[in-house]
């Protein structure tokens, strides 16, 4: 099963079942992702409690034990090796 989190303009995000096509819930993303930069644009894949969170021009690791991101962000371009 791939479950992919989508994040909505409105401050809401969906976890979503690409094998079934089904929402599997929905909620108010500030009551599960605390501290997040503002202007989030798409989530990766969740590891070891870590997740990488973009936004325009920077990367940033949010770790769900800390409920918060780590450090200051990466740039794109640097995370990207471009």
């Amino acid at each position: 099963m791939k479950i992919i989190d989508i994040l909505q303009d409105d401050g809401r995000f969906a976890m979503y079942d690409e094998y079934w096509n089904k929402s599997l819930m929905t909620a108010r993303t500030e009551d599960y992702f605390m501290d997040l930069p503002k202007d989030v644009r798409g989530v990766s894949k969740w590891e070891n409690d870590e997740g990488k969170i973009y936004t325009h021009n920077l990367v940033y690791v949010y770790k769900v034990l800390e409920n918060a991101v780590s450090g200051d962000g990466i740039p794109l371009s640097t995370f990207f090796h471009c």
